[in-house]
């Protein structure tokens, strides 16, 4: 996966580990090949979890609402993300 095309804000699935097939929202961008996500739930914005990118899958779907806070500067809250995943997960079948 290109990492130009990572951007805070976008819903991603896992493809490897423990985690194989969740959905997560990039809450931040860590490095060249490293992203932080947060699920809402086990993730959450406090405490989010670090993956390498080549582990990722991005989905095409995604929320306006939540790209514009990120790009804002605004707020996101832990609702927020299980909102947009709740959404999505019968659309992308993950978990």
């Amino acid at each position: 996966m290109e990492a130009e095309r990572i951007t805070p804000g976008r819903v991603v699935i896992s493809r490897a580990g423990r985690d194989a097939g969740q959905c997560y929202v990039v809450v931040a961008l860590l490095s060249d090949s490293r992203v932080a996500l947060a699920d809402g739930v086990g993730r959450r914005m406090a405490n989010p979890k670090r993956k390498n990118i080549k582990h990722l899958k991005l989905v095409a779907a995604q929320d306006p609402e939540v790209e514009r806070k990120f790009a804002n500067g605004e707020r996101i809250t832990d609702a927020d993300i299980r909102r947009v995943l709740w959404v999505l997960m019968e659309k992308e079948g993950c978990q």
